[in-house]
């Protein structure tokens, strides 16, 4: 059986590996419970890494377009 690295797990999981590559991941998955539990750690990472990209509040939003008209009326002045 081949050894997969992290990075071959994480191209998997982003479906940026070769065809012939995605089926001997997912055949050594089926066999391999070890494999599994580090894809499903790279799946959860990736959920949280996806959650924290959300947009900033509406609060953030506000003061950076308040400083940004207070930086414009400075430069006007």
């Amino acid at each position: 059986m081949t050894d997969f690295s992290p990075e071959d797990l994480l191209e998997y999981y982003y479906g940026d590996c070769t065809p012939q590559r995605k089926q001997e991941i997912a055949a050594a998955l089926k066999a391999n419970w070890t494999l599994r539990e580090k894809l499903l750690v790279i799946s959860k990472a990736a959920e949280r890494l996806e959650k924290s990209l959300c947009s900033p509040s509406q609060q953030v939003v506000e003061r950076i377009m308040s400083y940004a008209r207070n930086s414009t009326k400075v430069l006007l002045d």
